[in-house]
């Protein structure tokens, strides 16, 4: 799903990224959304995730998909 190109792959991470109950599901939706970071949908979420995600894993790798690391 972090491949695939669409508005159905980047639907789908950015309800993971938003709403997975796992904090290692968010992780992945951040470093797979990451790559579409140039995307302002991806990109909100991102800055969302960096600043409000309940998890300090999740926050950095938001904030490192937003810097473009990976």
């Amino acid at each position: 799903l972090g491949r695939a190109d669409g508005s159905d792959a980047l639907d789908a991470l950015t309800r993971a990224l938003e709403h997975d109950p796992y904090a290692f599901v968010r992780e992945a939706a951040a470093r797979a959304l990451g790559r579409r970071a140039s995307d302002p949908t991806a990109r909100a979420a991102l800055e969302r995730a960096a600043r409000e995600d309940a998890d300090e894993v999740v926050r950095q790798a938001a904030r490192a998909a937003l810097e473009g690391r990976r």
